[in-house]
C-alpha cells in the first residue's frame, strides 16, 4: 500500500483538499475548526496538547499528529481574547510532513446579563509541506517481482518543501437558555486568504475550508451532565462529519478539587465508530479517545483504528481560597 503515498503527494499538487490537519476531540483544539473559540477556555490561561497515532496498517508506519496551543482569556475588561499554537504532521514512511504556526485573537460582545455572548476570531497561520520522494517508489522500479529502489525513478521531483501564509476567520454565538442548558454555535471560514506556492513550476492555491459547528451541555442533575457536540467541514470536493456525545459525573465541583469523569461515543460520517473517556482532577484534564475504521479503507489500514490523547492544564480557573488561621479565644 506504499502507492498511497503518491496519491497523498498527488492530491497535495492537485488541491490539497483534505490535507489539513484534523482531531477527533475537536472541542480541546477549537481554534484549528474555529478562531472565534478563543476565549471559551474554563480558566484565565488553559494549555492544549496531544497527539494523535493512526493508519499504522497502511506502511508499517503510524500516521501521527502532535499540537500544543495557549490562550489567555478575555482581558480589557473581557472583550478580547488571544492565543497561538504549534501542530505537526507525520504521514507513512514516505516522511510526509506538515507544520502549522499560527497566532490568534478574538473580540467578544457580552448580551443580555451574561446570557448571550458573540464572538468574532481572526488567525494569521503559516503552513509548511515537507516530503522526500526518494523514500517513494514509482512504478518505474517494479522490477517484476519486486519494487526494486536502486532502479531509476525516471520521475522528476526535486522540490521537497513548500510554505505559505494564511487567514483564517470565525465567528461564535453562545446562549444561556436556563441555568442547566447552554448551546454554543460556531462558524468558520479557513484560507480566507491564502499564499501561492509552487510545485515543479505549477502555481497553486488552498482552497477554502469551511466549518460549523454546535454543541449542546445540559445539567441532568448537580453530579450529572450532558453534552452532545457535532462539526461539519467542507474543502473543495472533500467533507467530514464528526458528532459525539458524553455524560460526565461530578464527584466534586469544589473549583480547585473538581473532579470528574467522562464517558461517550459517536461516528465520522462514512469512516468511523468512536469511543471516547475523559475526566479533570483540579487544574488537569485528559481526554481519550478510539476511532475504530469501518470505511473500505480498514482493509488497507489492517483493520487498526486510530487513538487519540489530549491534555489540557488550566490556569487559575478560579481565585485560591485564602485560608485564615482563626483567632485562638480568651479563655484558652
Amino acid at each position: 500500500m506504499r502507492a498511497l503515498l503518491i496519491i497523498f503527494f498527488w492530491g497535495f499538487t492537485t488541491s490539497l483538499a483534505g490535507q489539513d490537519i484534523h482531531m477527533t476531540q475537536w472541542w480541546n483544539a477549537p481554534m484549528v475548526y474555529n478562531p472565534a473559540m478563543n476565549g471559551d477556555q474554563q480558566g484565565e490561561i488553559q494549555i492544549n496538547t496531544g497527539m494523535r497515532s493512526q493508519w499504522k496498517g497502511v506502511s508499517g508506519v503510524p500516521y501521527q499528529t502532535q499540537w500544543l496551543q495557549g490562550e489567555l482569556n478575555k482581558w480589557s475588561s473581557h472583550l478580547w481574547s488571544c492565543a497561538g499554537g504549534v501542530g505537526r504532521d507525520i504521514a507513512g514512511d514516505g516522511n510526509w510532513r506538515q507544520l502549522h504556526l499560527f497566532v490568534n485573537t478574538s473580540r467578544h460582545w457580552v448580551l443580555d446579563s451574561a446570557k448571550t455572548v458573540i464572538s468574532i476570531g481572526g488567525q494569521v497561520q503559516f503552513q509548511q509541506w515537507a516530503w522526500d520522494p526518494n523514500n517513494w517508489q514509482w512504478g518505474s522500479q517494479w522490477n517484476g517481482a519486486y519494487f526494486d529502489g536502486q532502479l531509476p525513478s525516471l520521475e522528476d521531483q526535486m522540490q521537497q518543501r513548500v510554505g505559505i501564509f494564511s487567514i483564517h476567520s470565525g465567528s461564535k454565538w453562545i446562549q444561556n437558555w436556563s441555568p442547566n442548558l447552554q448551546s454554543k454555535l460556531g462558524m468558520g471560514i479557513h484560507q480566507l486568504y491564502a499564499s501561492s506556492f509552487d510545485v515543479n513550476g505549477t502555481q497553486q492555491r488552498l482552497k477554502q475550508r469551511w466549518s460549523a459547528s454546535i454543541q449542546l451541555n445540559y445539567a441532568l442533575s448537580p453530579n450529572w451532565k450532558f453534552a452532545g457536540m457535532t462539526l461539519y467541514q467542507k474543502q473543495a470536493a472533500q467533507t467530514e462529519w464528526t458528532n459525539l456525545v458524553h455524560l460526565e459525573n461530578v464527584l466534586d465541583d469544589r473549583p480547585w478539587n473538581y473532579l470528574s469523569w467522562k464517558a461517550g461515543f459517536g461516528f465520522r460520517n462514512r469512516d468511523a465508530l468512536i469511543l471516547f473517556l475523559g475526566g479533570r482532577y483540579g487544574q488537569h484534564q485528559l481526554g481519550l479517545s478510539y476511532d475504530w475504521n469501518v470505511s473500505k479503507f480498514s482493509e488497507a489500514t489492517e483493520y487498526r483504528g486510530g487513538w487519540e490523547l489530549h491534555y489540557s492544564w488550566l490556569l487559575n480557573p478560579l481565585p485560591v481560597p485564602k485560608r485564615v488561621k482563626p483567632a485562638c479565644p480568651d479563655y484558652y
